[in-house]
């Protein structure tokens, strides 16, 4: 009978699946055939060599380099063979399995799990027969194996001068907007000096290609080092990350434990104490950098151990970057304001969208106190938070604050609310232009680890009002700001337990309208508030100061592998414990840099 074409399709089809699935079979049934004669010809030592013993031993306690130990001496390259096979074996079987989805198949599956069980119980009793009689062994022919010294363990050879540091932070916008921009502060001028990798789980191209041409392509080399694993591995890791997120995401930077490697924690909090779990997460890293006084308080208060806890403020380009000189006011202001508020006295405020920047307070302050008589604009730059997925979200929560309905900051609004208006999504590069625009600063927060958008503003050379409180103490002083006092605290919102500062209202309300009526003295607050960055601040510092911080934490790295682990001198002498301290250099001359001058303010 004559077949169709596609009965010939079909049937060819066919064949070939049962075809296949048959040179699979035999090909595991093959691979599995040398594991078991692998495992009869090394595991037992009376086969093989015509039944006699194998003599090729480690010296006594050395131990597998895959971390099994058998007693006091074994075939070190069997059992490593052995291992080797059966783990590459299963993970062929557990593909075959899992690649087995045809009904017809199915036995197929069922010989390929037996199978497994079958290899693992084989590698099990003959590793244990194996060590046994190796054991026997060893009791009866101790005295005739000579004495051995132990080979020695590889000293540290970093050049600590010149670290190689990895670097963990998010590189996006939005939530984590304020970890990227540190970061691109303290890589884009220490790339020039030392090999950095960027390590980042939460990278956005878009905010990279946002920044600075020169600046966004470094950053993705940067970035681009981090995946390649020809490079040398790194003598030091920092991670802008929680410290318990620190301690689960150790091992994926995949760095031998037989080398020195430092773990850092670059972190703060803007509460007066640390969040549950901190503490037992931080004794499991090597050092915490903070970046202000205040924080290193309040993880001292704790109990964290002070050798840990290290300051490392956080810089800003004066220069290029935040330099009022550089940007036209007129041109900026036509970019950003509305013809109606360019003649108008602009408050801005930057800040992330959840409840410790104090937003309510300070929409609730702004309108109390200014109304449709006073030329004044209020903007804001806010990015989204966890709990808002719309921009427009922002607008009806300060309406609610007025009693007011939704979207009731439109164009026919009252006069005193089309004062508050959202700022649109920017380039990060468009920040110095914002900030050019506006006449004063306004920031009263809860609690800030630091306040980058607070020391960005006094780089530009804008008064600012925001809270005497947390981080910004390190910089602001009634001679180069507007700090607003504290007089009482509350329980902190993510961590009830804790505190931080309460927002009074009265008093923000009467440095809105200081700084908006005396425009001499916002003046010369505005130029001491560039001076104090530009002198203790600026990139160059802090870069110089991060350097020595990393060199040190090389250093002890170094320090702390060789106590760990003795060597041996040509002598053949050991050399460990206390004694490793005279073998290693002293400190590289940077290690412990403070801030050359103090800031006088």
């Amino acid at each position: 009978m004559r077949l169709r074409r596609g009965q010939v399709r079909r049937t060819t089809a066919i064949l070939a699946v049962v075809v296949g699935a048959i040179f699979l079979y035999h090909v595991q049934y093959q691979r599995i055939s040398r594991v078991l004669k692998t495992f009869s010809d090394f595991a037992s030592p009376r086969q093989g060599n015509g039944g006699q013993k194998r003599p090729h031993l480690l010296p006594p306690n050395a131990k597998h380099r895959n971390g099994i130990e058998s007693g006091k001496i074994y075939r070190n390259d069997a059992i490593g063979r052995m291992l080797s096979e059966a783990r590459t074996e299963l993970h062929h079987v557990k593909s075959m399995a899992q690649v087995t989805v045809d009904n017809s198949l199915n036995k197929h599956k069922a010989k390929w799990g037996r199978r497994k069980r079958d290899i693992i119980k084989k590698l099990k009793r003959d590793i244990s027969e194996h060590v046994k009689e190796k054991r026997s062994w060893n009791t009866r022919s101790k005295a005739r194996i000579p004495a051995q010294t132990p080979a020695p363990s590889p000293a540290p050879t970093a050049n600590c001068n010149k670290p190689v540091v990895m670097w963990d932070t998010p590189m996006a916008g939005g939530n984590v907007n304020g970890f990227a921009s540190e970061a691109i502060s303290l890589l884009y001028p220490l790339s020039d000096i030392l090999d950095i990798r960027l390590y980042s789980t939460y990278y956005e191209e878009d905010f990279v290609e946002s920044l600075p041409h020169n600046v966004g392509e470094r950053i993705h080399e940067l970035h681009m080092k981090s995946t390649n694993r020809s490079l040398p591995p790194p003598d030091v890791i920092v991670s802008q990350w929680s410290p318990p997120e620190l301690v689960q995401h150790m091992w994926n930077w995949l760095v031998s434990k037989r080398r020195p490697v430092r773990y850092v924690s670059r972190t703060m909090f803007e509460a007066d104490g640390l969040p549950t779990g901190w503490e037992a997460a931080i004794d499991k890293i090597d050092e915490v950098w903070v970046p202000s006084e205040w924080n290193k308080d309040v993880f001292a208060a704790r109990g964290i151990d002070q050798h840990k806890l290290r300051v490392l403020h956080e810089g800003v380009d004066t220069e290029t970057y935040f330099n009022p000189d550089m940007f036209n006011r007129r041109q900026c202001r036509a970019k950003l304001l509305h013809k109606t508020e360019r003649r108008t006295f602009v408050f801005l405020s930057v800040f992330k969208f959840e409840t410790r920047k104090a937003w309510r307070e300070l929409v609730s302050a702004f309108l109390d106190e200014f109304d449709e008589e006073d030329p004044v604009t209020l903007l804001l730059r806010t990015s989204p938070g966890d709990n808002m997925h719309l921009w427009k979200d922002f607008e009806n929560e300060a309406c609610a604050l007025r009693e007011l309905p939704p979207h009731c900051f439109t164009p026919h609004a009252p006069t005193a609310l089309r004062s508050v208006r959202l700022l649109p999504r920017m380039s990060t590069k468009s920040y110095p232009h914002m900030y050019k625009a506006a006449d004063a600063f306004v920031l009263p927060s809860h609690g800030e680890g630091w306040g980058r958008p607070i020391l960005e503003a006094m780089a530009m050379a804008l008064p600012v009002i925001t809270t005497n409180w947390s981080g910004p103490t390190e910089y602001i002083r009634a001679s180069n700001a507007y700090p607003l006092p504290v007089t009482a605290f509350e329980p902190c919102e993510m961590e009830p337990q804790l505190q931080w500062a309460t927002i009074n209202a009265s008093a923000l309300q009467a440095l809105l309208r200081a700084v908006y009526t005396d425009a001499a003295v916002r003046a010369e607050r505005g130029q001491r508030a560039r001076q104090t960055v530009q002198h203790a601040y600026r990139n160059n510092n802090v870069t110089h100061e991060v350097l020595g911080m990393l060199q040190s934490a090389c250093w002890h790295a170094q320090r702390d592998y060789a106590r760990r682990h003795p060597t041996t001198t040509s002598e053949g002498t050991a050399i460990g414990g206390n004694a490793a301290k005279a073998v290693l250099p002293d400190p590289p001359n940077g290690a412990d840099l403070r801030l050359a001058e103090k800031v006088q303010l």
